[in-house]
């Protein structure tokens, strides 16, 4: 997580993280998403995945779990900050400007990509969310989502699938990226039962091993149906 955010202060505007599961991704992406709402006047950020379950049950409860934390009494720089700004579903958004300086979630479908497009203004920040499912039409387009004065993309995923734009970030070298490999084995706060679990199950060498462990792309996509 760590890591993470020092490519953000080092002004990182394009990272791309694969790793394996229980490393922390949600907590990091809401760390980053409720800074550039405090931090950035009047910030569209625009949020996707490839399922409306990964945003609505994992990454916008993670982000309002991290602002009602800040807002709670006992916090009085925290009330503060996330005063600014109300949660009550889908949309996070600022209570005077929220027209133009808020967050909504938007899943990544294949059937409506263009629900994702027209997200522009000064500051812009795109975060995409298990991106190794989320596909080439979603990513082109949440990458279009500029802003006039700074554009932050990020992108985040278990490497599941050894075809898509996440994949080609990471195997064809591309130089718009800071791209970061997490492991499970390097994790502080990764779980080791399952990685014993794993382990015991797939076997060290297997290829679902290798992506949700070690976060590594398989040799073959593993979110495949067999």
């Amino acid at each position: 997580q760590r890591k993470i955010l020092e490519e953000l202060d080092n002004g990182k505007n394009n990272i791309a993280v694969k790793s394996g599961h229980g490393v922390g991704k949600s907590t990091t992406l809401s760390f980053i998403a409720i800074h550039y709402l405090i931090t950035r006047p009047k910030c569209i950020i625009t949020a996707t995945a490839p399922s409306a379950n990964q945003l609505g049950d994992v990454l916008w409860p993670e982000i309002k779990r991290w602002l009602t934390f800040m807002a709670d009494k006992e916090n009085p720089v925290g009330q503060i900050l996330a005063g600014q700004f109300k949660w009550p579903s889908e949309n996070i958004y600022h209570r005077k400007y929220g027209d133009i300086w808020f967050a909504a979630a938007r899943t990544a479908t294949k059937d409506n990509p263009q629900s994702l497009t027209g997200r522009h203004s000064e500051y812009n920040l795109n975060i995409i969310d298990e991106a190794s499912d989320v596909n080439d039409r979603a990513i082109e387009i949440m990458e279009a989502n500029y802003g006039t004065k700074e554009t932050y993309t990020i992108l985040m995923g278990n490497p599941v699938n050894t075809t898509g734009g996440f994949y080609r970030i990471f195997n064809e070298k591309n130089p718009t990226y800071a791209t970061q490999t997490i492991s499970c084995l390097d994790s502080r706060i990764a779980s080791f039962d399952f990685i014993e679990k794993m382990a015991k199950r797939y076997g060290e060498e297997s290829d679902i091993y290798k992506s949700r462990v070690l976060g590594e792309f398989p040799q073959t996509s593993t979110s495949s149906f067999i």
